[in-house]
Formats: structure tokens, sequence, C-alpha cells
């Protein structure tokens, strides 16, 4: 009985300071981030009826961060609109970068991708145009994979 006692310990202890070092590499938002670049593209994620779905506003989130910290001066949103959707996700994205500070002036609009491809290809030719060629991209571990 006490070996299992032990074990059960052992394990509780071992998630316990697992889910700490999680929640610590988490708060550092900009640690993944080296220099300065042109521009952040926070690739699409759902939004519902306007609002932006959880994954969409951390990614939201850690680009508020990143361009607090003076990462880049251009924020690219991106996501076009989904069948059945009232809203575009780069428009719902750009309306809550604006109510977190983000000026307009730094803001584009990728608005017509369906995927992360079409997204990043048609931001890509976009900024090409403004000479921009070096950016960070928001997303999260799973949409990485």
């Amino acid at each position: 009985m006490r070996v299992v006692a032990a074990l059960l310990l052992l394990v509780v202890a071992y998630l316990g300071t697992t889910y700490a070092q999680v929640v610590i590499a988490a708060r550092d938002g900009a640690g993944d981030v080296g220099p300065a670049t042109q521009a952040i593209i926070v690739l699409g994620a759902a939004q519902y009826d306007g609002r932006p779905s959880p994954v969409l506003e951390a990614r939201l989130e850690h680009a508020v961060t990143l361009y607090d910290l003076g990462v880049a001066p251009v924020v690219v949103v991106t996501g076009g609109q989904q069948p059945g959707d009232r809203s575009r996700e780069a428009t719902v994205s750009a309306a809550y970068l604006l109510r977190r500070g983000v000026p307009e002036e730094a803001l584009r609009r990728e608005v017509d991708g369906a995927n992360t491809w079409e997204q990043l290809a048609a931001s890509a030719r976009f900024l090409a145009t403004e000479s921009i060629d070096e950016v960070v991209l928001v997303s999260d571990p799973l949409h990485t994979k």
C-alpha cells in the first residue's frame, strides 16, 4: 500500500512540475522571437459571428505582445469567409487588434484565403509590393505540426 501511495505521489509531483514549466514558458510571450523583422503574420482561425475563437484570440494576443515589443511595424491578419459565416476571419482579427491598440496604419488584411497556404501566398504577394520579405508567423503548436 505504501508503495502505491509513493508512486501516486511521484506521479502527481511530476505532473505538477511539468504543468508549472509549461505555464512559465507560456508567459514568456516573445521568447521565441529573435531580432526585429518587417511584419508579423497572424494565421487565421475560426471566428464565431464576429468574435475570435479562443485559438484565434490567443494568436491575436501574441501578435499584440510582439507588436508592442517592437518586433515589427506591420501586422498582417489572414483568413477569408467560410461557408455560413457572416464575417471574414481577417476582418474580425483586425477589429480585435484595433481594440487592443494596434493602429490602423500598421494593419494589413488578407481576406480571401481559405487555408493556410492560400493565406500565406496572398500575404507574400501584397507584402512584396511594400518590399517586405522578412516576417514572423503567429500560429499555435497544433497548427504547426
